[in-house]
């Protein structure tokens, strides 16, 4: 079984080879995050806007929905 942490590092490095090949590596790698969809039959989501502030430094959002990680 995946643990999360893993989870994370590899939806990192497939947005890093993303970015690399389609955008040149002009995008700044968003937050990545697993939670539960909370009855929104969801998959994940990600946010347009810059949503999480850590150190001074603003990211958008990626999430994924925990219950479909399988």
């Amino acid at each position: 079984m995946l643990q999360i942490s893993e989870i994370v590092k590899k939806t990192e490095e497939m947005f890093d080879l993303f970015n690399e090949h389609f955008y040149d590596n002009e995008l700044t790698r968003p937050a990545i995050t697993v939670s539960p969809d909370g009855g929104r039959g969801a998959y994940g989501w990600c946010s347009i806007n810059e949503i999480w502030n850590a150190s001074g430094e603003k990211y958008r959002e990626i999430n994924l929905c925990a219950e479909y990680l399988d």
